[in-house]
């Protein structure tokens, strides 16, 4: 995902924290599902990262790989 801009505007965050705040007196399973989401992101994320990790693994041994091939032409 790509952040291609963004305006700082404390003053909206005020009013939509404040409607969450009103809205939690309410309902009370809010900060549950919150939570709940904010965990499956973050565990998401993690694989990910470690999906990138892997991939960036085995890419480099491809080009060692490769290069070996290049620089050991007798090597079948």
């Amino acid at each position: 995902m790509r952040h291609i801009w963004g305006v700082p505007c404390e003053e909206l965050d005020r009013i939509v924290i404040a409607r969450l705040c009103d809205l939690a007196q309410y309902d009370s399973d809010m900060s549950g599902r919150i939570k709940a989401q904010w965990e499956q992101r973050k565990s998401s994320e993690v694989n990910d990262v470690r999906l990138l990790n892997e991939q960036i693994k085995q890419t480099e041994a491809q080009l060692r790989h490769l290069d070996k091939l290049l620089t050991d032409p007798v090597v079948p």
